[in-house]
């Protein structure tokens, strides 16, 4: 019998930058401090011992604006003008590959106690992005998405949260063993000023696996299958990763170029 095999595909978009995210015109308390909950459980199934991290990507000024911090204003990413949540997953995702590549710590790091909850105290404001991970139970892999904090969240009544709580997205999947990523450019019109190649580099569970020279030779696309002595899942105390335990970072990236 043939194995079926499942596919993955990563995609990097690069395109042209033509900047601030703004919240709210309200003030708020710069100086306070906020605490974050979070319910790692779906469908009444606990996940005690995850090891949850959140990283403060940006600052957040007195009306709400955002200016990304450093390391991550040397990335060429650009959090301006975001209009809908797939944009926001693919920066997530694209940060979460840098954040891996380079090592960067944590602001914070928990771990998720019996009842799958994980508090962290003392949060000063701006935005955090706690990276995605996924479990292996009972033979269903569970992913837990990356997603976005604002610390303070705004409530419906005009007023600042300073205890936020979420319940990060997770869904239950078997997990491909097929993966591939492509290098998409938006720059109709300036075609010319694309580079005639381009390192990117595959990391599974923030471990390095090769780097990829990309270019039209291979139409800016390649494909690789799970290798036998890595594993395709994530266990309990791994260090988060993305989605599939699986990212790509470009290394190269073309003056005037975001991804």
């Amino acid at each position: 019998m043939r194995k079926l095999k499942i596919a993955w595909l990563f995609a990097i978009f690069l395109f042209f930058t033509v900047f601030s995210v703004n919240v709210s015109a309200e003030e708020y308390d710069a100086s306070r401090r906020g605490t974050l909950t979070m319910h790692y459980t779906v469908e009444g199934l606990e996940f005690p011992w995850i090891e949850v991290q959140a990283y403060r990507i940006a600052e957040m000024n007195s009306y709400g604006s955002f200016q990304l911090r450093s390391p991550y204003s040397g990335y060429p990413v650009n959090i301006y003008n975001v209009t809908t949540q797939q944009q926001w997953k693919d920066i997530a995702t694209t940060l979460v590959g840098y954040i891996q590549a380079d090592d960067i710590p944590p602001n914070t790091l928990i771990v998720t106690n019996e009842n799958g909850i994980a508090h962290m105290n003392n949060m000063r404001t701006g935005l955090y992005l706690i990276p995605g991970t996924t479990i292996e139970k009972d033979g269903v892999s569970y992913i837990f998405d990356n997603y976005w904090v604002y610390m303070p969240m705004r409530n419906g009544d005009g007023t600042w949260n300073y205890d936020v709580e979420v319940k990060p997205k997770c869904s239950a999947t078997v997990l491909p063993d097929v993966y591939t990523v492509k290098i998409i450019w938006l720059d109709a019109g300036y075609e010319d000023m694309r580079p005639e190649s381009t390192n990117v580099e595959i990391y599974h569970a923030g471990a390095l696996q090769e780097t990829v020279r990309m270019s039209d030779q291979n139409d800016w696309f390649y494909k690789w299958e799970v290798p036998e002595n890595v594993s395709n899942r994530t266990l309990l105390r791994a260090l988060p990763v993305t989605e599939t335990g699986w990212s790509v970072v470009q290394t190269e990236i073309p003056d005037r170029y975001d991804v």
